[in-house]
């Protein structure tokens, strides 16, 4: 049975100062917490994130550490590494959540940390050590890859240049391989000094690619194989090859003709496979899948190269989906009519044995209460009815991501 605690995080917006330019993924990080025991939920609380944009218009007290290079929102991800639980925007250092939801700091892991904290974190889960980008929005261009120890030490830095600012790319971690995710997009300022925020452009011109770069090796050693003009969300399975890296992606490729104002969702995609060959540095996208689901949930306690499943829920939030990534086969399950699910989470029963022996949590909004509700299903058979419904005294954003944290010594 579930015991623990179901932490999730999403954008909340507390002020919408232009509606028509406003996106979802705009408003401020607001955490979720619900303890489950037994199965049962026994307490459920919300709260906002202490962010440098909330300190900021609230007047309220500054947690510690260099709140100025914070993130300003703390809305995209919700991860447990070296021990540390972190609400990230990708656009600054991250914050340090306790188990009961309060901001303790802003983490920049004993100054070590020079760049803002990507969203995107890789965490081994046998040692809580973890990897994860950054990018210095007032130096040069390109990222910087971080390599993180179990007591939240910073051992090794890799600078990559790049001629463009990207925005927070997707990453994924092998052995002896890492792969970056790198849209067709770029972070841009009205004037070289790059006052202010930037803004975030499409440039049709230039090919999404992703980076295979040996574990440890030197900015030299990357090869960014390159295909059509596109975003990638995240990483949902790879392998090594003989040429370079195969898996499974979300992507999002541009309607045809579009311009620099396109910009994708961050959280959905289809889902994709890919192999990119590093000595001819080019990129092979071919669609599993003909709809887009938010987000794609994998067993965290899985390595890249050993997954087999996925799963997600289509954008009109109707359908959950289970991909097997290794025949490319998908078994959907249409909801009740009056539920409409957020993005799943999996979590492996402690005697499973693989990605698909747990159980798929799925945030819904459940419009006959116009609350919040957590579906429960046996992740081996999706198709059948869920174990359990627990109905939420109120809401999460349906765009909501986090974790489980198992065991009652989390409380």
């Amino acid at each position: 049975m579930l015991d623990g605690l179901l932490l999730l995080l999403g954008p909340n917006p507390v002020v919408v100062g232009d509606p028509d330019r406003y996106r979802t993924d705009d408003g401020e990080g607001m955490l979720h917490r619900l303890a489950i025991d037994g199965g049962r939920p026994v307490a459920m609380s919300a709260r906002f994130v202490r962010s440098r944009e909330l300190v900021t218009r609230w007047r309220a007290a500054a947690p510690a550490g260099p709140l100025q290079m914070a993130g300003p929102l703390a809305n995209r991800a919700l991860v447990h590494v070296a021990g540390r639980l972190l609400a990230l925007d990708g656009a600054g250092y991250g914050y340090r959540i306790t188990p009961h939801l309060g901001t303790a700091a802003v983490e920049d892991f004993e100054t070590m940390l020079t760049t803002t904290m990507g969203s995107s974190v890789v965490v081994d889960p046998s040692s809580g050590a973890g990897t994860f980008l950054g990018s210095d929005r007032h130096g040069d261009f390109g990222l910087s890859l971080y390599e993180l120890s179990a007591d939240g030490i910073i051992t090794h830095t890799t600078t990559l240049p790049l001629p463009f600012l990207p925005d927070d790319p997707p990453l994924e971690v092998l052995e002896d391989l890492v792969a970056i995710g790198l849209s067709s997009l770029d972070l841009r300022w009205d004037s070289d000094e790059r006052l202010g925020d930037p803004v975030l452009t499409f440039d049709p011109e230039r090919p999404a690619a992703i980076g295979l770069l040996p574990r440890g090796g030197a900015p030299r050693d990357v090869r960014w194989c390159a295909g059509q003009p596109g975003a990638f969300t995240g990483f949902i399975a790879m392998i090594a090859s003989g040429t370079g890296a195969d898996g499974v992606v979300l992507h999002q490729e541009p309607p045809g003709g579009t311009g620099p104002s396109w910009l994708p969702d961050r959280t959905s995609g289809t889902m994709t496979a890919f192999s990119a060959d590093a000595r001819t540095q080019t990129l092979r996208l071919d669609p599993l899948d003909d709809v887009a689901v938010l987000g794609a949930a994998v067993d965290p306690a899985a390595p890249p190269d050993g997954r087999r499943h996925a799963y997600g829920v289509t954008t009109d939030h109707r359908t959950l989906i289970k991909y097997n990534v290794r025949n490319s086969t998908a078994m959907r399950t249409t909801l009740p009519s009056h539920l409409d699910a957020g993005c799943p989470l999996f979590w492996r029963d402690p005697e499973g044995r693989s990605d698909e022996e747990g159980w798929l949590l799925v945030p819904c909004f459940d419009r006959t209460t116009q609350r919040s509700t957590l579906v429960i299903f046996d992740a081996t058979r999706t198709t059948a009815e869920p174990e359990a419904v627990i109905g939420l005294p109120g809401r999460i954003p349906l765009d909501a991501r986090g974790l489980f944290l198992a065991g009652r010594a989390v409380r």
